[in-house]
């Protein structure tokens, strides 16, 4: 826990990514190599992807422990994604050994794999300990509301699970396709969904200013889906790196999407571990509980704990 406004909050990090050995696959096929202190070699391309002190590579549960220990969080939700690897194994053993601290988690899927989509997705949520799935577009690029997926959009109905899916970042023909998804919420008007990194919504371009045209097609969706819908705003400084802490313009982005939709749609969450990058946790924290002066102490209460509680019935 923490002290906000002179009073306890318990904090729950809902955008958290850990693995054991990093092992990814980008953009559908493309085999990244580690070159550890941070650094991965992609298309012949040298990235930072982690800070140096990660020597080699490794987010495990016990730096993620640390740091949750340092600042104050109470427990987090593990997000797992194609561009870390198969994580499944180890996401679910550190959840068996810290079940208090790692509270629930998304698997990873690729929906191209029509044939096994739905026996994976039971696999994930039966021997894995998965409340849903997480899809990350375009590191499995395809169209989201094309008729072959409508089988694993009926299950993760059915079945009344969750699905985390992110947009993605880049320009590419599988970024941001708002449109394909405002067609497949009026498809499927009930699901449970989280648009992580506030749907992206080309944010990271800086032509965007306020009202922010793109985010306002985001926000839009919440008025075919306003039960089952929520949006995490993790990572939100990735939207202008070359920005200054406390980040006045993404406290501008985040009052509209609070005026638009309200605190309770709104979900807290770090990004950990590349967050690392541009930001310690204790300022991605005091980013809401300090400098967004236009929250109360309910609804920083709602956002760093009680809306993914709720969106993950965690009890």
């Amino acid at each position: 826990m923490i002290e906000v406004d002179g009073k306890s909050m318990k904090i729950i990090d809902a955008h958290v990514h850990i693995w054991d050995k990093y092992h990814g696959v980008r953009y559908g096929s493309i085999v990244p190599k580690s070159l550890g202190y941070g650094k991965i070699e992609l298309n012949g391309v040298v990235e930072k992807l982690l800070p140096p002190a990660f020597v080699d590579n490794r987010a495990s549960a016990e730096i993620l422990l640390g740091y949750m220990g340092d600042n104050g969080i109470d427990s987090a939700v593990i997000l797992q994604n194609p561009c870390y690897g198969d994580q499944k194994e180890y996401v679910a053993a550190a959840m068996g050994k810290w079940p208090d601290h790692f509270v629930a988690t998304m698997g990873k899927v690729d929906p191209r794999d029509t044939k096994h989509i739905l026996s994976e997705i039971d696999d994930l949520v039966k021997n894995y300990k998965c409340k849903g799935i997480k899809i990350e577009i375009p590191d499995v690029p395809f169209w989201i509301d094309d008729p072959e997926y409508a089988p694993m959009w009926e299950k993760v109905v059915n079945d009344d699970l969750i699905c985390v899916l992110d947009l993605g970042f880049e320009d590419g023909i599988y970024d941001w396709n708002i449109d394909r998804l405002t067609k497949l919420l009026h498809r499927y008007p009930t699901i449970r969904m989280r648009l992580p990194h506030l749907g992206i919504s080309r944010l990271w371009d800086k032509s965007q200013i306020k009202p922010y045209p793109e985010l306002q097609k985001m926000l839009k969706l919440f008025t075919i889906n306003r039960d089952n819908l929520t949006t995490d705003f993790s990572a939100m400084p990735f939207f202008d790196p070359d920005g200054d802490y406390p980040d006045y313009r993404n406290r501008e982005i985040l009052k509209i999407v609070y005026e638009a939709i309200g605190p309770k749609k709104m979900i807290w969450g770090t990004d950990f571990p590349t967050i690392l990058k541009l930001r310690t946790i204790k300022q991605c924290i005091h980013f809401v509980t300090r400098h967004c002066d236009f929250l109360t102490f309910e609804d920083k209460q709602d956002i760093m704990c009680g809306n993914v509680t709720r969106e993950l019935r965690l009890g």
